[in-house]
């Protein structure tokens, strides 16, 4: 038995994405191979993203609400060219904090030199807390975690290299 990373209780821990698994299927069913690879080695094909045993059954499914909503209402309209402008609530910033506190802290556990410098490693811990409390409905906002979604196309209809990162390239960062 594990400790879940957000609510804290010792208990079995899911296989949990750390970028919501919704994304990597639509980028195979939307691949002309039907493949998808991976952004730290494009030349291997990979069947989904990047998982490991990080959340309680509870918290994964208070997370997996979030990500449904995201999908069903922003993403897939997005995708499918169906709107370009949304009605949103609380459940979008929910969303936007989770996937923030399982990169954050993934990246924090366990690529912390090749992602923080020093001035800015001491704030981490605090950041996964602001999260963490926001999550769990402790605090009525993530604090200095602020959230923002920018949805991007490509920037022309020429087929490059800055087009297709933009449009196929499923990447995360701190």
């Amino acid at each position: 038995m594990d400790k879940c990373r957000l609510c804290g209780r010792e208990t079995v821990l899911e296989l949990s994405h750390i970028l919501p698994k919704f994304i990597f299927k639509y980028a195979k069913s939307t691949s002309l191979t039907g493949h998808i690879r991976a952004t730290e080695n494009p030349n291997r094909v990979v069947q989904d993203g990047k998982k490991t045993p990080f959340l309680c059954k509870e918290c994964e499914t208070l997370f997996s609400g979030w990500e449904s909503y995201f999908s069903q209402n922003i993403f897939h309209p997005y995708q499918n060219d169906e709107k370009d402008s949304f009605d949103y609530d609380y459940r979008l910033s929910k969303f936007l904090a989770s996937v923030s506190f399982r990169v954050l802290l993934y990246s924090f556990e366990n690529d912390k030199n090749d992602f923080f410098d020093s001035p800015i490693l001491k704030h981490a811990p605090v950041a996964i807390n602001n999260l963490k409390e926001y999550l769990l409905g402790n605090n009525p906002h993530p604090k200095e975690q602020r959230q923002s979604l920018v949805l991007l196309d490509k920037t022309s209809d020429e087929i490059n290299d800055k087009n297709m990162y933009l449009t196929r390239a499923i990447d995360f960062d701190v």
